[in-house]
């Protein structure tokens, strides 16, 4: 039986976020030689998930495991995806159809994000007016939610911030700032923002954009915005570890 690995991402109209899902699908490729891999995109992005299920199915593809590019267990992983799989699944019985998980949920990612910022969050002086802003993108999930608690949680213990916070962002960047601005009301003067992105696009400009902004029009606050998840070949390894035929 023919075996595919169809790699699913939400998908951005930013073309540097559709260059990097390109090049993580390239780097997972060249790691994965013998296997045909295929990527798919849920929105705002071509080809979509369904489209490259139905050229895989086109070309005899009768057994697929998909892989979503994705951090955490938020509706697009527990819900979309499912849903797209569920309905295609149905008009073609014949197709066997695995779902790995999000990345957050493979044994030891956690190290990865924490080797992504230790040499820069080292660095960081801290006092009672400092705090520690997950950024990542809006969800109304709770596993999604606790997820990122749980991220948020060992980051404070690993590095010594005594405060901290999730925020989680949309399309608008006003948003992040005025909350910023808020959070700078009761006290705080040095934030340092963790975007828990995987790739570039719309949500990292907002967090730079708001960065920049702040520092320029605000001197009493200073905003250290740390490195998103940019380390496709490690990210490569994680998705490996998801293949299951």
């Amino acid at each position: 039986m023919k075996k595919a690995i169809l790699l699913c991402y939400h998908g951005s109209k930013d073309l540097e976020g559709s260059a990097d899902t390109k090049k993580l699908t390239k780097i997972f490729q060249k790691k994965n030689k013998d296997i045909t891999i295929k990527y798919g995109y849920l929105q705002n992005a071509k080809p979509s998930i369904n489209d490259q299920l139905n050229t895989l199915l086109k070309k005899n593809f009768y057994r697929i495991m998909i892989i979503p590019g994705m951090i955490f267990s938020g509706n697009h992983v527990t819900k979309d995806i499912p849903k797209i799989i569920n309905k295609f699944q149905k008009e073609n019985k014949q197709v066997k159809i695995s779902i790995s998980l999000p990345l957050i949920k493979l044994k030891n990612f956690f190290n990865l994000i924490k080797k992504n910022i230790n040499s820069e969050i080292k660095r960081i002086k801290k006092n009672n007016k400092t705090i520690l802003i997950l950024v990542a993108s809006n969800t109304l999930n709770v596993e999604a939610k606790k997820e990122m608690k749980e991220v948020l949680k060992k980051i404070t213990l690993k590095y010594y911030f005594k405060n901290s916070k999730i925020i989680m962002i949309g399309s608008k960047s006003s948003a992040l700032k005025q909350k910023i601005l808020n959070l700078n009301k009761m006290g705080y003067a040095k934030f340092v923002l963790l975007p828990i992105l995987l790739f570039r696009g719309l949500l990292l400009k907002n967090c730079s954009n708001v960065a920049d902004s702040i520092k320029k029009s605000n001197k009493n606050i200073n905003c250290i915005l740390l490195p998103h998840l940019n380390n496709y070949k490690i990210i490569s390894d994680f998705l490996n570890k998801s293949i299951i035929f």
